[in-house]
């Protein structure tokens, strides 16, 4: 059996993922990452497409990084004195709900008259 500092570099790096319980955690945070980075993408489309205006577009990312910038102290404060289990479920629950609540609006056509008139209809 070869001993880890034979092993080649490579395979050293992915050997935390021997751990089920790691693994799960890690493919749960590769599927979330990629979620919220598909929603950032997907949110400033919605916005471009149903406005036309890059500064609402560029607002739009300000107003998404602010409260995430200046809630921070007080979530880990807050993380710290909560089950961090429960605080977990309970953001990924909430952020669902709105989401769910976006995807909506956004089938039935409602989303636009939040942001900006509607368009006419092209010929």
């Amino acid at each position: 059996m070869q001993s880890t500092a034979t092993l080649p570099r490579r395979v050293q790096v992915f050997s935390a993922l021997r751990h089920r319980n790691y693994r799960l955690f890690w493919f749960g945070q590769l599927v979330s990452v990629t979620g919220f980075q598909m929603l950032i993408v997907a949110q400033g489309w919605l916005v471009y497409d149903l406005t036309g205006s890059k500064l609402q577009l560029g607002l739009t990312g300000l107003f998404a990084a602010v409260p995430a910038i200046a809630l921070t102290l007080f979530g880990g404060v807050v993380a710290d004195k909560v089950d961090k289990r429960r605080l977990l479920m309970l953001t990924q629950v909430l952020q669902a709900l709105l989401l769910i609540i976006l995807a909506t609006l956004t089938v039935l056509n409602r989303a636009r008259g939040l942001l900006a008139p509607a368009k006419e209809p092209s010929a």
